[in-house]
Parts: C-alpha cells; sequence; structure tokens
C-alpha cells in the first residue's frame, strides 16, 4: 500500500501560505479573526480565535457593503477602498486588494484602527503570493516587522537577524512626515554594514524600512 499523499494541491500550498500572512496580521493587530475574501464574499482563508462560521459570516457581510459602497451614486463612497466600523460588542476594518479580494479584520471591543505598517506588510505578502498586483497605497515603503532590543532611553541596541540578536548603531533620529503621534523613528547601522531606518510605534511593536538591507545582512 503507498502511504505517499502526492503532490499538495496549488490550492492547500496557497492556503497555507495565506494563512501564514493571516496569522501574522492578527497577532501584531490584537485581532480576533483576520479573513481573506473573494469578491463573491468567500473567505479564502483565516485565521484567529473565532468560529469558523462566525469568521466566514462577517467577512462576506463586510465584503458586500463595500461593494454597495462602490455601486453608490455618491461619488466618495463609490471611491471607498478601505472603512471601519466599530460595534457594542466588537469592530471590524476592511480594505480592498487587487481584482475585488479584501482583508477583513475583526478588532475586539474598543478596537478601532491598527497599524498601517502592518496592512501595508500583510497587503504585500499576500499580494506578492496571489500574483496581484500591490495597491498604490502600500507602495511608498516596504516596512517589515522586527525585533530590537532596546536600552533604558528605549533607543534601539539590537536586532534579530537571521537567528541571531545582531548589534546596531544609531546614527540619529528619524523625523520624517510618517511619523506618528507616540512614535519613535531612528536611522540605524547594522554591524554589516546595512543602514536602515527602524520606527518603534505606539503599541511597543518595531518596524523597518527596509527588506532588502535585512536580506542582505543575513547572507
Amino acid at each position: 500500500m503507498n502511504d505517499d499523499p502526492g503532490p499538495v494541491s496549488s490550492a492547500a500550498e496557497y492556503e497555507s501560505v495565506f494563512r501564514t500572512i493571516l496569522e501574522k496580521l492578527c497577532r501584531v493587530s490584537g485581532a480576533r479573526a483576520v479573513a481573506l475574501v473573494d469578491a463573491q464574499g468567500e473567505t479564502v482563508d483565516h485565521a484567529g480565535e473565532m468560529d469558523d462560521f462566525d469568521v466566514k459570516i462577517a467577512a462576506a457581510e463586510g465584503r458586500i457593503l463595500l461593494e454597495l459602497l462602490e455601486a453608490s451614486r455618491f461619488e466618495p463612497w463609490a471611491k471607498t477602498r478601505s472603512y471601519s466600523l466599530r460595534g457594542s460588542l466588537s469592530s471590524l476594518t476592511l480594505w480592498r486588494l487587487a481584482e475585488g479580494y479584501a482583508i477583513v479584520v475583526l478588532l475586539p471591543q474598543g478596537g478601532f484602527n491598527i497599524s498601517r505598517r502592518a496592512k501595508a506588510e500583510a497587503s504585500r505578502e499576500l499580494c506578492a503570493e496571489a500574483g496581484f498586483d500591490l495597491p498604490s497605497e502600500f507602495r511608498q515603503q516596504s516596512w517589515c516587522q522586527v525585533e530590537l532590543r532596546s536600552d533604558s532611553g528605549r533607543r534601539p541596541t539590537a536586532m534579530w537577524v537571521d537567528g541571531q540578536w545582531c548589534e546596531l548603531e544609531v546614527l540619529g533620529l528619524y523625523v520624517g512626515s510618517d511619523i506618528e503621534h507616540r512614535e519613535a523613528g531612528y536611522r540605524v547601522r547594522l554591524t554589516s554594514g546595512a543602514e536602515l531606518t527602524v520606527v518603534r510605534e505606539a503599541a511597543g511593536r518595531w518596524y523597518a524600512d527596509d527588506s532588502a538591507s535585512l536580506t542582505r545582512a543575513e547572507r
């Protein structure tokens, strides 16, 4: 008897990759669940703590609302690419990708917005895997989440790269227009010589602006 299940179908492979990306977005955003939904409201894949049926229903209804907005005769509504809803028990954030697909994030009570860098990273990774064009609003910078150590003054001292801590040098503060209230940015140099910008968001998570530099540092 041959116990070899044979090659994994491309659909299953995509679901596995998609779920890994969705799980990461769920973790960094504090969401109850995150789903990738298609133009017909069908959930392609999802991650999180909520019941599967509840996630699929919420994702479908969220996608239907986007379709209604896009079909509106009121021009500002017809141009909607993302929206957020705050409810008494939970909240929902949705944004559109290419070909009618959308990401739906189901947040706990009191939740509303999530990190725009986390949104950009998840969108970039999902579009790359699915072969979609990346929406223009996510093309400006390639932010990626990183693990950093910091000193007592919360200035970064080392970055986790290729399975180990890599010491870094702070070259100066980063004060770009994309730095928001309660965020802190730094220009740093790794021991590999790569230079990049890192930002600590209000929730304490760190993002780097140049994944290519991290890739070069891993070699």
